[in-house]
């Protein structure tokens, strides 16, 4: 395998980025555990529980999705892993569309058709009681990111593929948030 590049994720990859967020939380206490409790009977559907936030938090133009590259030995890119960061604050803002700038339209359609994806192809590996917990805890962060803290790079998600693990793949994607920050 070769060096590790950064760069920023593709639409057309965030089924494979499903699959790596999948592996990498599949034994995690709460995306492992408490949302998909019965992920040993039906493994093959914990990725639609990140498949589809991707897709939707993907039109968030706050966000900023990285995948961490190397090429295999016939010269194709792997993704190795993969960061979320989300820009909080002014800065936030800033990266935002104008007000009546059409792509602000592709975030809540990605939702409608996730809800209908969701509806026709259920998880099954998940609690559905449990499936949207951290979207309920949400209104219990505003004060954290308030004050000193309101302007702020927020790492959302980080999943490393397992055949990368310690390799440094995790440093490189925090520290390009690390360097943003203090940018």
């Amino acid at each position: 395998m070769s060096e590790i590049v950064l760069r920023d994720a593709r639409y057309s990859e965030l089924p494979e980025i499903a699959h790596i967020m999948s592996e990498a939380f599949w034994k995690d206490g709460l995306f492992g555990e408490l949302i998909h409790p019965h992920r040993s009977e039906y493994p093959d559907d914990v990725h639609l529980y990140w498949l589809r936030r991707a897709r939707v938090n993907f039109w968030d133009y706050r966000s900023r999705w990285l995948v961490a590259v190397a090429k295999d030995e016939r010269g194709q890119e792997v993704i190795a892993g993969i960061a979320q960061w989300a820009r909080l604050g002014d800065g936030g803002q800033k990266l935002e569309c104008w007000y009546l700038d059409p792509r602000n339209l592709l975030k809540p359609l990605s939702s409608i058709a996730m809800n209908i994806h969701a509806w026709a192809w259920p998880n099954r590996a998940s609690d559905p009681k449990q499936e949207d917990i951290i979207e309920r805890a949400y209104p219990h962060f505003e004060d954290i990111w308030s004050g000193k803290r309101a302007e702020s790079w927020y790492l959302e998600g980080l999943a490393v593929r397992p055949d990368f693990q310690r390799r440094n793949v995790g440093r490189k994607l925090v520290q390009w948030g690390l360097e943003q920050a203090k940018a």
